[in-house]
């Protein structure tokens, strides 16, 4: 599965009622599941 563009996840995020409302908001945390510990394996099939 590919990611989306950064920016791109960044305009559908700033169009959420709720971050619009300032009542939420949103981290993005990036990370490389290809690096991950077995235990996370099956991830990488998501």
């Amino acid at each position: 599965m590919q990611s989306i563009d950064k920016n791109t996840l960044m305009r559908i995020i700033a169009e959420d009622s709720f971050v619009k409302a300032d009542v939420a908001e949103y981290q993005i945390i990036d990370f490389d599941c290809r690096i991950a510990t077995q235990a996370l394996e099956s991830l990488k099939t998501i």
